[in-house]
């Protein structure tokens, strides 16, 4: 029992030198948690982009790979004998039909979900915004974008050409891009955190390295000295990636909500709701912070100190 209480005054005795040491050094203290801020920020920033692109280019696999709107002036007949050609090509694998009432219906619950529905009103039987088109999947391994430059040259009355497989490509490219720089963000801001926390805390023990010296003439354990400057490490590490997590959760809400309801592209572009990564978000910015902390103030201890 004695020996329990004993480990309690001594956690307790670090608890306190640890607060000192936030206290006394307060300007630095800032300083660390901001580039822990930072850093996981920006990670978080392009791991959320990652995501996000992941979920859209899934989205648009799900689609036909080419879309070819006619114009107004094309008949159904005409649209229906453009289907058949197609489907005589061998590089095609399916073609659908989408009729002019199924377009102004599409284009409608677009605009309606932008709450502009009305804008339409009284023009749903205007010629000019009635349309035909064809949904068109492609045999695997033909290229969107030759296909795409043959509808536009020997198809008659095409008004636009939609493609999709351009899209996904473009989208996997910019997809390895930001994994690459999530990549060198974790190993670039890491090392930041670290140097930083690290030159911190060593402050901290050059401040104290007298009485550190005679507590280890009496015998003090490493234990009992290292132990606040572990503290301070990890209470730099755990605000800046509580910060982080909150200021993230903030800007991905506002991005969010800009997307699904501001813009045009509500119904193209499907964002990750937040809560869906919250948990992950959470769990390792914590254990990211922490152990940033950690890390660096156990490294500056034990290098400058000699304990």
């Amino acid at each position: 029992m004695n020996e329990f209480f004993s480990r309690v005054r001594v956690f307790g005795y670090m608890l306190k030198q640890g607060a000192k040491n936030i206290l006394q050094n307060m300007f630095m203290i800032f300083a660390s948690v901001s580039v822990i801020f930072a850093s996981l920020m920006i990670i978080g920033a392009l791991v959320s982009v990652s995501t996000n692109m992941q979920t859209i280019i899934d989205h648009y696999n799900d689609r036909p790979e080419i879309r070819i709107n006619f114009e107004s002036r094309i008949t159904e007949e005409e649209c229906l004998k453009v289907k058949d050609m197609l489907l005589a090509d061998s590089r095609v694998e399916e073609v659908v039909y989408i009729s002019a009432d199924e377009n102004m219906k599409g284009l409608i619950k677009t605009f309606e979900n932008e709450g502009n529905g009305d804008l339409f009103a009284g023009y749903t039987d205007n010629a000019q915004l009635r349309f035909v088109s064809l949904d068109v999947s492609l045999v695997p391994a033909v290229s969107g974008d030759e296909f795409e430059s043959f509808v536009r040259s020997d198809v008659e009355g095409v008004s636009d050409v939609r493609n999709i497989a351009g899209v996904v490509n473009k989208l996997e490219t910019i997809k390895v891009v930001v994994r690459t720089c999530s990549v060198i963000a974790v190993l670039v801001f890491g090392c930041l955190s670290v140097l930083l926390v690290f030159n911190t805390v060593k402050l901290t023990v050059f401040a104290r390295k007298r009485e550190i010296e005679i507590m280890k003439y009496i015998g003090a354990t490493d234990v009992f000295i290292v132990g606040p400057f572990i503290i301070e490490g990890f209470f730099v590490g755990l605000v800046g990636s509580v910060f982080s997590y909150g200021v993230l959760k903030l800007s991905y809400s506002l991005v969010y909500e800009y997307f699904t309801k501001n813009t045009l592209f509500g119904d193209s572009v499907e964002l990750v709701k937040f809560d869906a990564l919250a948990g992950s978000f959470l769990l390792w910015f914590v254990v990211a912070g922490v152990a940033l902390g950690i890390s660096a103030g156990a490294l500056a201890v034990k290098r400058h100190v000699r304990v």
